[in-house]
């Protein structure tokens, strides 16, 4: 009896780890760049900025076809900055604009060179005539004002 259960344990024990194997994912997850943050921020390439830009998005249910009845699209709310501390790196929120204030700025003064898109509490996002935004903040202890800026690819204006 215990003869006949061992071949079939073994062959057993081999046929799930084949399954393991092939279940497993065959490449290794890339790893992240030396000085990169890979948190969906804009400026994620300057990892001592003391604040995070981002582009906010909303899901969307939108009517689907016969097949799938309904199906969620990210449609962008706008852009958010967030104050990083350097004691607890949490962030916390400074700035926001909308994308529909973002147009009606930039259509609003006809892509203008150094077009104000919005400013609040010393934080300000500006457009240029190239299509790229940026953005400042107040000065730190020493005097120090950043800038951060970007290609715009994703909102779209006369």
């Amino acid at each position: 009896m215990v003869k006949r259960l061992i071949p079939i344990v073994l062959i057993v024990m081999v046929l799930l780890s084949v399954g393991a194997v092939f279940a497993a994912d065959p490449k290794p997850p890339p790893q992240p760049l030396n000085g990169y943050i890979f948190d969906g921020r804009l400026n994620g390439a300057d990892v001592a900025a003391p604040v995070a830009v981002y582009y906010v998005y909303d899901k969307v249910r939108k009517p689907g076809d016969w097949k799938y009845p309904f199906y969620e699209e990210k449609v962008l709310r706008g852009v958010e900055m967030l104050w990083i501390d350097p004691k607890t790196n949490t962030g916390r929120l400074v700035f926001s604009v909308s994308a529909a204030d973002i147009v009606k700025a930039v259509d609003g003064n006809k892509n203008k060179e150094g077009t104000l898109i919005a400013s609040q509490n010393g934080y300000a996002m500006y457009y240029s005539s190239a299509n790229w935004f940026w953005i400042t903040t107040p000065a730190d202890s020493a005097g120090k004002v950043y800038t951060f800026q970007w290609k715009n690819e994703t909102i779209t204006h006369d």
